[in-house]
């Protein structure tokens, strides 16, 4: 025996009642996690994002061989004091990338970008635009695509500046 659909209150009444079992177990799942759980270890934590403008200097100097890929540490200055290690790596003359962690109080954040470079005499420049690829204890949430940058480095003696500066949504 077939069933079928054989008034519209009939169709009516079937999808009042699903509608009221899809709300009822959205409710339930709800109460059932919220804050008023027995437990408060059970409850699901909220994360409140903020924007922050970063602007963060750094100095460093040579701290592995010279290669394609190089590592500088020194440190950070500005939205937030600390220290800093980069690795800058070349693919050509005019592209590479960066990779800068700054390790800050309250964590780490790290940012990552493909760079446009130039040469003029001993200075290497690189300039573009990084993201935010990790970030620990209060960065752990951190966010953001649109983090300009700048850098030089000398060629000769591999003493590097950066300058990240943009949004950041904490």
């Amino acid at each position: 025996m077939s069933v079928g659909f054989t008034s519209i209150v009939s169709r009516r009444r079937i999808l009042s009642i699903l509608a009221a079992m899809v709300l009822s177990t959205v409710v339930g799942t709800t109460a059932s996690t919220g804050a008023a759980s027995p437990r408060a270890g059970d409850a699901p934590k909220a994360h409140i994002s903020r924007l922050q403008t970063v602007t963060q200097r750094s100095r460093m100097h040579l701290a592995s061989a010279p290669g394609v890929t190089i590592k500088e540490v020194g440190t950070t200055a500005g939205t937030y004091n600390g220290t800093v290690v980069a690795y800058v790596t070349s693919y050509s003359v005019s592209r590479g990338s960066l990779t800068l962690t700054a390790y800050v109080p309250g964590g780490t954040l790290t940012v990552r970008g493909e760079t446009h470079n130039h040469v003029a005499g001993s200075i290497g420049y690189s300039e573009g635009v990084a993201r935010v690829i990790r970030g620990t204890g209060k960065f752990a949430h951190a966010s953001s695509n649109s983090l300009r940058f700048h850098a030089q480095i000398n060629r000769q003696n591999f003493h590097a500046t950066a300058e990240v500066h943009g949004q950041v949504s904490l």
